[in-house]
């Protein structure tokens, strides 16, 4: 379990989908952050 801390704190949240949501926010809001730098 120690060497797959990815895979327990999928099972622990119980959606992995979750996961990818975070990512895909995080992705709009770098977007958002460049665009705004230019």
């Amino acid at each position: 379990l120690l060497k797959r801390p990815e895979i327990v704190s999928v099972n622990h949240t119980g959606s992995p989908a979750s996961s990818d949501e975070s990512a895909e926010s995080g992705q709009e809001a770098n977007r958002g952050h460049v665009k705004h730098h230019l």
